[in-house]
């Protein structure tokens, strides 16, 4: 994780491009996530089928580059610490929706109900680990701050006491 700490900014950069081409390749990428089922996920994808799997292919580098973001940015506290592991959790989970999408863009009229399912299935796996790692990340680093801020109060014992 220190290793990466050098890389926040790049990979941010990173991150911002490849969303940037997920919306300017796949004007309807996030419907085509959240397709109820297999004729919803067609009738999204139309005729622009090379449009689709290039942000199937931007979505993989973006979720890479926002897993090692995560790393990057994590902090000594345990929880920052394991909400880091936690997005790089939802990053995989991301890679595997990502795979099924393209998969699914190309089996074309063969594609399935089940396979639809599926996908959307890791992109539920998705955001739950992804909250869950911001959520502790974002805690730790509230807690952190508060410390900083207000130093702990060290009091005398009362056997201590001038008398």
């Amino acid at each position: 994780m220190r290793r990466l700490a050098g890389w926040r900014w790049p990979l941010a950069a990173v991150a911002i491009a490849a969303l940037g081409a997920i919306w300017l390749l796949g004007p309807k990428y996030v419907q085509l996530q959240l397709a109820s089922d297999a004729d919803e996920f067609r009738r999204i994808v139309g005729d622009e089928r090379g449009r689709y799997i290039s942000a199937g292919v931007a979505d993989v580098a973006f979720a890479a580059s926002y897993a090692l973001l995560a790393l990057a940015s994590a902090r000594p506290p345990l929880a920052s610490r394991i909400g880091a592991w936690s997005v790089l959790a939802g990053a995989a989970s991301d890679e595997v929706e990502n795979a099924l999408l393209i998969a699914n863009v190309l089996a074309g009229m063969d594609l399935s109900d089940s396979r639809v399912e599926l996908m959307r299935a890791a992109g539920v796996a998705k955001y739950v680990a992804i909250t869950a790692g911001v959520v502790l990340y974002v805690g730790a680093w509230v807690i952190d701050r508060r410390r900083r801020r207000d130093p702990p109060v060290h009091r005398r014992p009362s056997s201590a006491r001038p008398g």
